[in-house]
């Protein structure tokens, strides 16, 4: 039996600028350090079918981070993701869920639902139901951000 994770959320955001933010390695270092200024966050991404998204975070002075890998099976932008993600912790216990993240405009915001699947028991899937809000909160404030620099007069 696999037990299951369905968060969603409104984005005041074009499904084009928060699927923007889900991928982009950059804001991953916002939304994945979740308000915890003393972590390091590494992001790396190949977005297309079969490529690989790599990412690392945790304290900074900590050797050995939380790892996640991830191999997308679906691309479909602005509106949907699909992909396998392993995470690793610093004890080297790791294990695999399926994801299927979509991006659906509703008028001028995005309805953002993430589903997870694959958990083995029920406590497992809750201890991250505790933690993907505050990251969904963090990568809210990134896109935020990205429509704030866009805004910004260039330079001169």
């Amino acid at each position: 039996m696999s037990y299951d994770l369905k968060l969603e959320r409104v984005f005041d955001s074009t499904p084009d600028e928060v699927f923007g933010a889900f991928i982009d390695p950059h804001a991953h270092r916002e939304w994945f350090r979740a308000d915890r200024p003393d972590w390091a966050v590494t992001s790396e991404v190949d977005l297309r079918p079969g490529g690989r998204w790599d990412l690392s975070f945790g304290p900074e002075k900590d050797p050995r981070p939380y790892r996640a890998v991830s191999i997308f099976a679906q691309i479909e932008p602005p509106h949907r993701l699909v992909f396998r993600m392993t995470r690793m912790w610093p004890d080297a216990a790791s294990f695999d869920t399926d994801f299927v993240v979509t991006f659906q405009k509703q008028g001028n915001k995005t309805l953002f639902t993430m589903k997870e699947t694959g958990f083995q028991t029920a406590e497992e899937r809750d201890g991250f139901l505790g933690g993907w809000p505050d990251f969904i909160d963090a990568l809210e404030r990134a896109v935020a951000k990205r429509q704030r620099d866009k805004r910004r007069p260039a330079a001169a």
